[in-house]
């Protein structure tokens, strides 16, 4: 929390107001971009980062959960419903399905952990590529989501008994994975500007003490 904290603060002690970056971010209009829904890009993004891996974390214990005890989804409702029958007709490629569906769970929801590291280091160190493997990994995953949730609906609608409770789980990952999506899309410019803002303040720099050393 320390760091995240520190990161917040760097921003307005390393380029305060009137300085030559704020100079340079106000000709390229960027203040609309600074804020989301009135709070400040980068403030949103380390919400929903930490937001971010709290779930991937939960994704993952439950992942681990449903490889090791895979028992417990025969208590869903979706199983009673629809995957029992599937079972029966063909155990062996069932239980292959399912070990792979639950493995590749696990795994996704690891490197979507990884790569919210990736973008808070990016955004500290403002490199706006580290940025780009969530947003790879966001996409992928907001993908499945509306496809389960498609499916899941067809199914809802095509059976005398609902599926509430799954449509709900995947409503909640599929929330969060596009707020996330936002932030990132909106954060991913403002970082481009600022890592742009940077280059040319170090040019100028450079170019200032290039003179300064011809006329000296």
């Amino acid at each position: 929390m320390f760091f995240l904290a520190r990161s917040f603060s760097l921003s307005g002690t390393l380029f305060p107001q009137g300085s030559a970056y704020s100079a340079i971010m106000d000709r390229r209009d960027h203040t609309g971009r600074q804020n989301l829904c009135g709070v400040h890009v980068q403030t949103a993004l380390y919400t929903t980062s930490i937001v971010a891996i709290i779930i991937s974390l939960a994704a993952i214990a439950l992942g681990i959960l449903l490889t090791l005890h895979s028992d417990w989804h025969e208590f869903l409702p979706l199983y009673k419903q629809h995957l029992a029958y599937l079972r029966r007709a063909n155990p062996q490629e069932y239980w292959l399905i399912y070990k792979i569906v639950a493995i590749s769970w696990t795994v996704t929801h690891f490197i979507h952990g990884i790569t919210v590291g990736m973008t808070i280091a990016g955004a500290v160190s403002t490199r706006p590529r580290l940025l780009i493997p969530q947003f790879l990994m966001l996409i992928l995953l907001t993908g499945v989501y509306i496809f389960s949730f498609s499916a899941l609906l067809i199914l809802t609608f095509t059976r005398p008994r609902h599926l509430f409770f799954s449509v709900s789980f995947i409503i909640i990952f599929a929330f969060f994975a596009c707020a996330n999506l936002v932030v990132l899309v909106v954060f991913f410019r403002f970082l481009s500007d600022k890592a742009e803002a940077l280059r040319e303040i170090l040019a100028n720099t450079k170019s200032v003490h290039f003179k300064e050393s011809t006329n000296s």
